[in-house]
């Protein structure tokens, strides 16, 4: 199985899984920011949710070349994440549902967090840092990014309706 090193400029097509939910979506942002610095010159796609999916249309800092809508059906996902030919997949859900639904797609590199008994299904695991009492999920977040390697700031999270979302809304 091939592995892919954390060399930026090695890696061109990679996949981001969403979180699940609208909230902890916006909470991600600036992590998911962080990668999109880092892997400037990747063509970045974040998998999502259907309801969390249009988020992703909108200015952020993730800036994502392709946001694709995961289906419930687990066959479905597999096929729309295998269809994308990814060489790294990061994990923002810590299910070991999603850790499976990328190794079934057959992306050699998947990085995330080694929680829910996914750690084998990991090419690379998040190194931890030790959190004394409640941990806000925006820091989670800047956490797991960090804990691979890569520089995150402590930016707040920043959406901006596109013009199409503004013109939807005032219709």
């Amino acid at each position: 199985m091939m592995s892919i090193p954390p060399d930026a400029t090695r890696v061109s097509r990679l996949v981001i899984r969403a979180p699940n939910w609208l909230g902890d979506a916006v909470l991600a942002l600036p992590a998911i920011g962080a990668i999109r610095r880092h892997f400037a010159d990747a063509r970045l796609t974040v998998a999502a949710t259907t309801g969390v999916a249009p988020l992703f249309r909108e200015d952020t800092d993730a800036r994502p070349d392709e946001v694709v809508e995961l289906a419930e059906s687990p066959s479905s996902a597999i096929a729309t994440l295998q269809a994308g030919r990814y060489e790294l997949g990061i994990l923002f859900p810590n299910s070991f549902r999603s850790a499976w639904t990328l190794r079934r797609a057959r992306i050699p590199a998947r990085w995330g967090i080694a929680r829910s008994m996914r750690g084998p299904l990991l090419t690379k695991r998040a190194v931890r840092s030790h959190v004394t009492g409640v941990q806000h999920q925006a820091d989670a977040y800047r956490a797991l990014v960090r804990g691979l390697g890569m520089p995150c700031g402590d930016e707040a999270p920043r959406v901006a309706p596109r013009a199409a979302s503004r013109a939807a809304a005032a219709s």
